[in-house]
């Protein structure tokens, strides 16, 4: 409830329409919420929701221990992505899909990797602006396997073959279509 008052400023489709607490319904049967059988929050699709405002995830990784899967491609959100690198953020998430939104501002990957160490899939693909790319060193990105960073509208260098991870798929392509690269990573 606290993300949609937060980070949500528009939903013209009506798709949180049952997002409140007023008539007594439990988060787990609300749209786009995935729950376990002991109703502990597991994640969210909001995906194509359609859904606009100034994403502020801080907020629900911190109330949402067990979030592991977060779809949110294909909305309007905006902003920066700060919230990835909170040095004392613990984080439970395995997906965290925020492609095809309008994320403007540069994010620290290596304190993304540090807070969500659990992350296997990282999809941030067709937003406007990513920062140099070109040093990206994941220490404890084990469980990374897959980076989608293709079709970003503004995206400064990108890595050249600095280091090896070959188990780590990663997109870079501008037309959206990635394969292995040649290594690049510093591990």
């Amino acid at each position: 409830m606290a993300f949609k008052n937060l980070s949500v400023e528009s939903d013209p489709k009506w798709f949180l329409k049952d997002w409140n607490l007023s008539n007594s319904s439990t988060p787990c049967k609300w749209n786009g919420v995935i729950c376990s059988g002991l109703g502990h929050v597991l994640g969210l699709n909001l995906s194509g929701a359609g859904l606009v405002g100034n994403l502020n995830m801080s907020n629900l990784i911190e109330r949402l221990p067990n979030l592991a899967h977060v779809h949110f491609r294909g909305n309007f959100f905006y902003g920066n992505l700060s919230f990835l690198s909170t040095p004392d953020l613990s984080c439970s998430l395995g997906t965290l899909d925020l492609s095809a939104n309008n994320f403007f501002q540069p994010i620290e990957f290596g304190a993304l990797m540090l807070n969500c160490n659990r992350l296997r899939h990282l999809n941030l693909s067709s937003n406007r602006y990513l920062d140099d790319l070109s040093n990206l060193e994941f220490h404890s990105c084990g469980n990374l396997t897959v980076l989608d960073l293709s079709l970003l509208e503004n995206r400064a260098k990108e890595t050249s073959d600095s280091v090896s991870k070959p188990s780590l798929f990663v997109n870079w392509r501008r037309d959206g279509v990635g394969k292995h690269p040649t290594p690049f990573m510093r591990l």
